[in-house]
């Protein structure tokens, strides 16, 4: 199929295709589907996205992606999510990340994490972290950490975090750790 070919599909068609059909198509083809091509995918065809196709998608369909679809990518393509495919997140498409694929990034995805977006994680997804996470924080990751997600570490969180991460907690951040 051509990229014209795909552009064709509707929508209203794209629910249409079985799990297996989405898998079949090459990962060149999935980077050429519209926004709303993306859009229409559902919690069916999520899952059958092989990690090729999941690498090929653009910052654009990642942005696009919608809330739903967020919560319904597995384990295995969470941890093939590329650095680029990270920072572009949305706030509100960060929000929607389940424990259970906060703990599936990778050490090496961690710092892909912007300043910006680290303000969005809520609080269960701060202590959702594991130690081999926490320890690839940043400087400016950690220093772009609220005062409410502060409460939110664990003591094994806590007590994982290196020695320069600790020199990075600014004054503000310092009040936050509380047992309360």
């Amino acid at each position: 199929m051509t990229e014209w070919q795909i552009s064709l599909f509707t929508k209203k068609q794209i629910p249409w295709f079985t799990a297996e059909q989405i898998a079949a198509f090459l990962s060149e083809q999935i980077a050429t589907f519209t926004i709303e091509q993306i859009q229409a995918l559902t919690t069916e065809q999520i899952p059958a996205l092989t990690e090729k196709q999941i690498q090929a998608l653009t910052e654009n369909q990642m942005k696009e992606l919608t809330l739903n679809q967020i919560r319904w990518f597995d384990y295995k393509q969470i941890q093939v999510l590329t650095e680029k495919q990270i920072s572009t997140f949305t706030p509100i498409q960060i929000q929607m990340f389940i424990p259970e694929q906060i703990q599936a990034l990778t050490e090496k995805q961690i710092p892909a994490f912007t300043k910006e977006q680290i303000p969005h994680f809520t609080t269960k997804q701060i202590s959702a972290f594991i130690i081999d996470q926490i320890q690839e924080f940043t400087a400016s990751q950690i220093a772009a950490l609220t005062k409410e997600q502060i409460p939110a570490f664990t003591e094994k969180q806590i007590q994982a975090f290196t020695d320069w991460q600790i020199t990075w907690l600014t004054t503000e951040q310092i009040p936050a750790f509380t047992s309360e």
